[in-house]
C-alpha cells in the first residue's frame, strides 16, 4: 500500500494531504474562490443597478420637463384661427397707419421744403 503524499494549496500553512483529502480541499478552495468571485461580481452588479435606477431616474425627470414644455409651446402654437387672423388683421392695420403716417410726414416736408423755397427766392431777389 503505497499512499501519495502531496502538499496542500489551501493557503493554511504546510499541511500535508493523504489521497484523496487533498481532492476536497482543492474543491473547497475552488469553491470558496468562487463564492469570492460571485460576491465581488454580485456587487458590482447593484452598483450598476443603482447607477442606472440613478439615469432613470434623471431621464424621466427630463422627461417630464419636456413634455410640459412641448405642452406649453403647443398652446402658443394652437392658437384659434380667429385669434391668428384678428392678430394678422390688427398687424396689417398697424403697418397701414405707419405707412399713412410715413406719406404725412413726406408730404409735409415737401411743402416746408417748398416754403423754404419760395421765402429764399422772394428774400433773395
Amino acid at each position: 500500500m503505497q499512499q501519495s503524499m502531496q502538499r496542500s494549496r489551501g493557503g493554511k500553512g504546510d499541511a500535508f494531504c493523504l489521497g484523496s483529502g487533498c481532492k476536497s480541499e482543492r474543491a473547497a478552495s475552488n469553491y470558496q474562490q468562487q463564492t469570492d468571485f460571485f460576491e465581488d461580481y454580485l456587487k458590482k452588479l447593484k452598483e450598476k443597478t443603482v447607477e442606472m435606477d440613478d439615469k432613470i431616474s434623471g431621464a424621466e425627470f427630463r422627461l417630464v420637463q419636456n413634455v410640459q414644455e412641448n405642452g406649453n409651446l403647443r398652446s402658443k402654437v394652437a392658437q384659434s384661427p380667429d385669434k391668428v387672423l384678428r392678430a394678422l388683421e390688427e398687424k396689417k392695420l398697424a403697418r397701414e397707419e405707419a405707412r399713412n403716417a410715413e406719406r404725412l410726414a413726406m408730404h409735409t416736408l415737401h411743402e416746408k421744403t417748398s416754403l423754404v423755397e419760395v421765402f429764399s427766392k422772394v428774400g433773395g431777389s
